[in-house]
């Protein structure tokens, strides 16, 4: 067996590419009689595949080449994507041999899809408006909705409070006492669009309209009897 080691010492190392999408760094060695012959695939978009790889030798220095080559295992077959790969070949059973160089060649033929929508539901948010949801769609352009509220977004406000003097309430027959809650009043709603710029980045641009301001919930008591008369919101 040690003839077969000597058979294949001297092997070329070749690359095929093909615009974008390209096979390299090709790298073959022998082992246990049968020939390695890894290869990378780089510059494969997310709606693209390589539908199949095709491996072929020259024993002439590359001016001409035999295939594809049939003894041969390992990935190579459908779905392939970016990243290294290795495939083996079965060389004594596929052509007899003296002592010579070899030249592989790796072609690959493309498999394009169309780039499929997905739906995206996240919940969004900040400090002033917990309350969010966002739904649209990812794609190379898509939409999205959005919209956010705070805990107090739906209280009705009847009061301004400026000055230490909440505006427009009848202090003549009322007194008044803040109860300690208080909050933003606020909502915001967008729409906008995605945008796909990788397989696993996307950014979007939105356009839409938002509301906040602070209130401040008080009590109010009858002057005479200290009797609660009511509960009010008003804003700062």
């Amino acid at each position: 067996m040690k003839k077969n080691h000597t058979l294949f010492g001297l092997i070329l190392l070749f690359f095929f590419s093909a615009s974008a999408q390209r096979i390299n760094t090709v790298v073959a060695t022998v082992k246990d009689d049968k020939v390695l012959i890894g290869y990378q695939v780089k510059g494969l978009r997310c709606e693209q595949s390589i539908k199949s790889v095709s491996f072929y030798v020259s024993r002439d220095g590359g001016e001409n080449y035999t295939g594809p080559l049939n003894y041969i295992n390992g990935d190579f077959e459908e779905g392939i994507r970016n990243g290294k790969h290795i495939v083996e070949w079965d060389a004594l059973k596929e052509m007899p041999f003296s002592d010579e160089r070899l030249v592989f060649d790796v072609r690959a033929e493309i498999d394009e899809k169309k780039r499929k929508r997905a739906i995206m539901i996240s919940y969004i948010g900040n400090v002033t408006t917990p309350l969010g949801g966002r739904i649209g769609q990812l794609g190379k352009v898509s939409w999205y909705l959005e919209g956010r509220s705070s805990l107090l977004a739906g209280r009705p406000v009847d009061y301004e409070y400026s000055g230490n003097t909440i505006n427009g309430h009848n202090h003549e027959d009322e007194y008044t006492t803040f109860t300690g809650n208080e909050g933003w009043k606020a909502y915001s709603a967008i729409v906008g669009a995605t945008f796909q710029a990788s397989c696993n980045f996307f950014f979007y641009l939105g356009i839409g309209y938002g509301f906040e301001e602070y209130i401040k919930e008080f009590d109010t008591f009858n002057h005479q009897t200290k009797q609660e008369t009511g509960t009010y919101w008003a804003r700062d």
